[in-house]
């Protein structure tokens, strides 16, 4: 057997926080992978419980010169400013900021840093110093670590930087010469950026790059609206016509503000900016671009909105993402090689390292449990079919009444017909787009037996212990081809769909198993999974793979298996398993 020789230095060594003394397993692997490798783009998947965050800490230490940590999460970022906060410097988005001189200015109090006159012309002298973002902005652009979100990143690197420099290049030096400029830009620029959460990148990527307006918004600020029906050449001609009336109008509105010393401030007047923005990008869209477009609420001639987003983002990966940036850290539980792929990145210049789960896969099995029934549009429309399916579902629920769990409906129609319908709905909490914080909140103080019904918890909310010891998934979460760019991506890549599908499935598992001392199994009642599974293979992680249990019935977890700290966990599944992979 081949001795493998301790590191040389532990976490601590490094200036980490004394609660990390040791390496878990495969974590200084991961450190020397990222330190060492010569491939400029790197992939780790690396299951909840790795130590992601102190793993790429570690290699930014190591690594020599800046590095810059993205969070597609503002609880990512909590966390990383919690544990890490000595050794990185933390920067968010304007609209986390306070501005500082409502009271001097006679503006409303919550008006944040996002809306401020600062950011529609006016010089404010606390943007030197006595403004918490543009202090906290400072700090961020001289770290050696800065952690960020994607968004603020995305939107970082499209403005003009001008005095203020930027977070990747710093501060320009004031009356250097244009080469001192140079050197300065190349000693103080970010030499990795790590992509935490890697496998939103693609959404967060194509959020930045979308353009939406809505009916309200243009009719508020006096631009006529259009019928439904429009081209994007149509509306590409829309935006041209209006994008000089808006351009005059903001101008004027912007010069009295400095005029007024910004004491004529108002909202509309950063409305018409980021209106001005919209029309800038959508009149300059290109044709060969394959812009998407998607009508919203469509009724007759009228609609409430419409949105554009690209057919493809990874084109333009390079200059609003990676920014010529020499090492890339791409990081995530689920993140696969497709993913590096519909980025745009070129194989040749990509390792790709998976690393095993900590957690025993008993604690955390995926038992598909046959109802006959696949949870298509059609069957749904089936009440007989519909009635044997919930017959199955409470029959599960019922045998779990002694704990918390959550059914991932992947609709809201599907959530409130199981709410209406089940024998089991006296337990049950269902929430809408506007109260879905507080019910989540609600439901993790409440006690057993709770059940949450959720079409949108597959990511960024964590329910550990007993917070939640089960949960059902009631349909495979392929997404809609009512979504024009889901259907002209799914067109053009055959293969993604069954990559999106397979990449919310695997988040939706991790919800309730978040430690080693964790335990949550998870019920799948969609029979689509018996040949999903295999097709879409390749994108499940390993870890994922080898807690996924085909049952012949529903398993009811056996009474001596419970322990009194901890209730509940299937040990085995014995006569009811038909095979095990």
């Amino acid at each position: 057997m081949r001795l493998v020789e301790p590191p040389p230095v532990t976490p601590m060594d490094l200036g980490l926080p004394a609660k990390f003394a040791e390496w878990r397993a495969d974590q200084w692997s991961a450190v020397e992978k990222i330190v060492n490798t010569p491939k400029r783009f790197i992939v780790i998947c690396a299951a909840t419980g790795f130590g992601k965050s102190i793993t790429y800490m570690a290699a930014s230490i190591l690594g020599g010169g800046r590095s810059v940590v993205l969070t597609a999460t503002k609880g990512l970022q909590d966390q990383l400013q919690s544990e890490c906060g000595s050794l990185s410097s933390d920067i968010r988005g304007l609209a986390n900021y306070l501005c500082p001189i409502t009271e001097s200015l006679g503006i409303p109090r919550d008006t944040t840093v996002a809306d401020a006159p600062c950011q529609c012309g006016y010089g404010c002298g606390l943007r030197r110093a006595g403004c918490g973002y543009y202090d906290a902005y400072k700090l961020a652009q001289q770290a050696e670590i800065t952690v960020t979100n994607y968004a603020c990143w995305l939107y970082d690197g499209a403005k003009d930087s001008g005095e203020r420099g930027d977070l990747q290049y710093g501060i320009p030096p004031v009356g250097s010469s244009v080469e001192d400029v140079e050197k300065q830009r190349v000693r103080q620029r970010v030499r990795m950026l790590i992509a935490d959460e890697a496998h939103d990148i693609e959404g967060q990527l194509c959020m930045f790059l979308g353009v939406d307006f809505s009916r309200h918004e243009c009719l508020t600020m006096k631009l006529d609206w259009p019928d439904s029906g429009l081209t994007v050449d149509d509306w590409r001609e829309w935006a041209g016509q209006w994008l000089d009336k808006v351009t005059i109008r903001t101008s004027a509105a912007e010069q009295k503000l400095k005029s007024s010393g910004g004491r004529s401030w108002s909202k509309d007047l950063k409305k018409l900016r980021d209106l001005k923005r919209k029309l800038d990008r959508l009149s300059g869209m290109q044709a060969d671009d394959g812009w998407i477009m998607n009508e919203v609420d469509v009724q007759g001639k009228s609609m409430a909105g419409v949105r554009f987003d690209p057919l493809s983002p990874a084109r333009y990966a390079e200059g609003a993402l990676w920014r010529g940036i020499e090492k890339i850290v791409l990081v995530s539980a689920t993140v696969r090689p497709k993913t590096a792929e519909l980025l745009g990145i070129d194989r040749n210049d990509l390792e790709f390292v998976e690393y095993d789960s900590s957690f025993d896969p008993k604690r955390r099995p995926v038992i598909h449990v046959p109802t006959n029934t696949r949870m298509t549009y059609h069957v749904e429309q089936d009440d007989d079919a519909m009635r044997w399916w919930l017959s199955k579902f409470d029959a599960l629920v019922e045998d779990r009444l002694d704990r918390k769990g959550i059914v991932h409906c992947v609709s809201f129609k599907r959530a409130k017909f199981i709410y209406d319908n089940s024998r089991c709905s006296r337990h049950m909490m269902i929430h809408n787009n506007r109260d879905r914080a507080q019910v989540i909140e609600a439901f993790k103080r409440s006690d057993a037996p709770r059940i949450l019904l959720s079409p949108s918890v597959s990511t960024g909310y964590d329910f550990p212990m007993e917070q939640c010891e089960y949960q059902i998934i009631v349909k495979i979460p392929f997404q809609s081809v009512q979504d024009k760019v889901i259907k002209a991506r799914q067109e053009k890549d055959k293969q993604y769909g069954m990559y999106l599908a397979a990449q919310t499935l695997v988040q939706m598992t991790g919800r309730g198993m978040r430690s080693e001392k964790d335990q949550c199994e998870t019920l799948i009642l969609d029979d689509s999974f018996l040949w999903f599974f295999w097709r879409a293979r390749v994108y499940f992680p390993a870890w994922f793979q080898e807690a996924v249990t085909f049952a012949d019935n529903s398993p009811r977890p056996p009474a001596t298996l419970r322990s009194v700290a901890h209730p509940n966990i299937i040990e085995s599944v014995t006569s009811e398993i038909e095979k095990r992979y």
